[in-house]
This record gives structure tokens, C-alpha cells and sequence, in this order.
């Protein structure tokens, strides 16, 4: 993870949140898209635009003769082109990548980017038959500043400059790829099979549990029911602060459907919201529905 970089892009994130609000956008031509987003986005990655640096080509010439088209930008490593990338003007949607995909299979660039300077689009691609080289149309990570997630601009990190690694670009892309293929398929196949559970799954819950009674008319409601009631669960709230002048680890014990929130104090006593102190049992007793509970192995 590149921290400057991410703190960088989180910058840039602020000032196109700006440039919107302030209606701006709407009105960013190509070239200023490019001077306002696009060359900090640039330099979030550690690529010096300066010609001395010899980081950065603007309109870089074609690698083949035959080749007409040009993109905006191309980053280099050591005289060579690593990142292609194409600028449209801010607010417009972006659309085929043609222009990039011909430079791409012309070129040894991995990893190329189009962008409208708020929306940032990454592509890679893959080998044919006879070592033809394909770009992917289907971007496998797409960066938007108008709605950042740290996530994806830690990934984006990955690429810059000192870090980048052309195969490592490739794996990153690959494994993007798969999970895109099937995060969607398996997410809809656990929901219907969740709302409507299948005679599949209430064998195998069969199987899993110790019981006698192998209907699953009866069953498969049952398991409707839970199944529903873990979807729809929200999430635990946090603990309670300890009282004032008062220290504590905060401890949890699940008790049915509710969750029972407490802090250890030193010497093996347990405090709870109200302040007072209690032994193990003595708390979840207190806090709980039960009669009894059996101390440190619930908590």
C-alpha cells in the first residue's frame, strides 16, 4: 500500500467533489479536464510531468507507422511506456475504448486507462491464439472520485511509480476478472436459495445436525425462517463506554438474538452499564432472560 498516494487521490477526490458542486463540471472542456483532474491524477501516482523528468508523454507518438491513432498520456519506466492513458472532457460518459484497444494490441503497455477525469477506468487484457494481444473492453477496476472507496484507491496505489510491476498489474487484473465473472452468480444463487430453501439444502443441514425428524415440508420453513432472520439481523451496536473513571476490555455474549455487552475488570470481576461489578454468571444473569449461565465459556 502507497499511503501518499492514497492520501493524494484523496485530495483530488475533494477538489472534483468541488468542481461538481460548484457546477463546474459541466463546462470542463477536455484541456482543462486535463490540467484540473487528469495531471494530478498523474502526480497522486509519484510520475513527474516535467519534460526534463521524461516521466510523462503528452500525445505520444504511435508505436507503428500504420498506427493513426494517439492517446493523451503515456507514463514510462526507464524509456519505456508502462500506462497508456485517454482523456475525455469531465461529464460525458464514457463509452467503447476503441482508440485505446488498437494502441494496446500495438504496443507491450499492460495496463491502460480511460478516464473523464472524475471516473477512472482500468484495463488490462490477455494473449490470443498466435500471441495475438487483446485489450479486456471490460474495465477490471474502476476508480470514481465523485464517490471514493478506499479500497479500490489502495489498489490503485499498486501502480505507482516505484511500485509498479507490469505482472503484477496482470495478476491484479485477472484476479479482478474472476471475482467480477462470479460475485454476482453467487450472490443471486445464495438469495433464492435463502428465500426459497432447496430439498439440496435441507439435506445437507440434515446431515449437519443431529435430529430424527427428516421431513423437510416441515423443514424447509424452519429454514426460511432462520435464514430470513440472519439476512435481515443488523448489525450489534457497540459497547457501551465504561463509566466514568472506569477502564475495562469489552466483552460480548450472544444470548438468542441479543447480545449481551459488558466489560472485564481487573481480577476477573465483569462491570456493566448500570456500574455495577458482578462475577461472570452473576452479569450475564443480570443482563440476560435465562437463570443461568455457565460464565467465562458464553462470554
Amino acid at each position: 500500500m502507497h499511503t501518499n498516494t492514497i492520501e493524494e487521490l484523496r485530495k483530488l477526490s475533494g477538489k472534483a467533489l468541488d468542481l461538481k458542486n460548484q457546477g463546474h463540471l459541466t463546462n470542463l472542456g477536455e484541456k482543462n479536464t486535463e490540467r484540473e483532474l487528469v495531471e494530478p491524477f498523474i502526480e497522486a501516482l509519484g510520475y513527474d510531468l516535467g519534460l526534463l523528468a521524461e516521466e510523462v508523454e503528452r500525445q505520444p507518438n504511435p508505436v507503428y507507422a500504420t498506427t493513426k491513432v494517439k492517446c493523451d498520456y503515456a507514463i514510462k519506466k526507464d524509456g519505456e511506456r508502462i500506462v497508456l492513458i485517454e482523456v475525455k472532457r469531465a461529464n460525458v460518459s464514457l463509452g467503447a475504448t476503441d482508440q485505446l484497444s488498437d494502441y494496446f494490441g500495438k504496443s507491450d503497455v499492460w495496463l491502460v486507462i480511460f478516464t473523464n477525469g472524475t471516473e477512472y477506468r482500468f484495463h488490462s487484457g490477455h494473449l490470443q491464439e498466435g500471441g495475438i494481444k487483446r485489450m479486456d473492453q471490460k474495465p477490471f477496476l474502476t476508480l470514481n472520485l465523485l464517490d471514493f472507496d478506499e479500497e479500490i484507491a489502495e489498489m490503485v496505489s499498486t501502480f505507482a511509480k516505484g511500485q509498479f510491476d507490469p505482472d503484477a498489474v496482470r495478476e491484479l487484473a485477472k484476479k479482478r476478472k474472476f471475482e467480477q465473472k462470479y460475485e454476482t452468480a453467487i450472490r443471486d444463487a445464495l438469495r433464492k436459495e435463502l428465500e426459497e430453501p432447496s430439498e439440496e439444502l435441507c439435506n445437507l443441514l440434515i446431515n449437519k445436525i443431529d435430529t430424527e425428524d427428516e421431513d423437510l415440508e416441515r423443514l424447509r420453513p424452519l429454514v426460511k425462517e432462520i435464514a430470513n432472520q440472519i439476512l435481515n439481523r443488523p448489525p450489534p451496536p457497540p459497547p457501551p463506554p465504561p463509566p466514568p473513571g472506569k477502564s475495562g476490555i469489552p466483552i460480548r455474549l450472544r444470548d438468542g438474538r441479543q447480545t449481551l455487552q459488558a466489560f472485564l475488570t481487573r481480577g476477573g470481576m465483569v462491570r456493566i452499564a448500570d456500574g455495577s461489578l458482578n462475577r461472570p454468571s452473576g452479569a450475564a444473569k443480570k443482563l440476560g432472560r435465562r437463570d443461568s449461565y455457565n460464565g467465562w465459556t458464553e462470554w
